[in-house]
């Protein structure tokens, strides 16, 4: 068998368990049963990855600035890339073109996935809902912000439903654990803070890890 593997264990049936580590890389690993009589069982084979994150969000933008017209979406997921995490949305609240409506959002955030899809061989795109704003700044219809978070989320998640995107709830995927004793969000109560960032890092990791 070949396999990007750190070591393999041999089973302990034979009275013994023999431990190999080697570096990482791609092995051929040739297990061989000189017995007549027992038979060789492998206990296990494990293989650590190497996982690059990069994360690519930059102050003040809105989704319209990430279509592929524009420099952004083709600089910041190179090709190789496995997974897009996609969390757009907060700047859309006042910065977006009329019709100032959160299915503006939801129609961005489709081109990009569209063009992530046609231009990045095996890439996953994930599309997350922006976390919910505190207090006044979730509010919308004024000049300030004319519409929602939550807004922005559930028109996210229909257009996901509608063309079969993976979509995230941020907010509802959150554990307990995640936010325990933390403030997800800076001053501004709109964005995530280094505490938000974190719960956010490891809601990555378990989607990375669980498929």
């Amino acid at each position: 068998m070949s396999e990007d593997i750190s070591h393999y264990q041999s089973p302990a049936a034979f009275g013994f368990s023999e431990l190999v580590e080697v570096d990482f890389g791609r092995h051929d690993v040739r297990i061989i049963n000189h017995s007549t009589s027992i038979a060789l069982r492998l206990e296990a084979i494990e293989h650590y990855r190497s996982v690059e994150v990069l994360n690519q969000g930059l102050i003040g933008t809105a989704s319209g600035q990430w279509l592929s017209g524009g420099a952004l979406l083709s600089g910041a997921v190179p090709a190789g890339a496995t997974h897009a995490m996609i969390m757009l949305g907060t700047n859309d609240r006042n910065t977006t073109a009329a019709p100032r409506q959160p299915s503006k959002v939801a129609d961005n955030v489709e081109s990009i996935v569209t063009w992530l899809l046609a231009n990045r061989a095996g890439i996953q795109p994930i599309v997350y809902s922006p976390p919910l704003a505190r207090g006044n700044s979730e509010q919308g219809g004024s000049g300030t912000f004319y519409f929602t978070a939550s807004e922005v989320g559930r028109a996210l998640g229909a257009m996901c439903a509608r063309k079969g995107y993976a979509f995230v709830d941020f907010n509802a995927a959150l554990s307990a654990d995640d936010l325990a004793g933390i403030d997800p969000l800076v001053s501004d109560d709109l964005h995530l803070g280094d505490a938000g960032h974190l719960a956010r890092f490891r809601l990555d990791a378990r989607l990375l890890t669980t498929g």
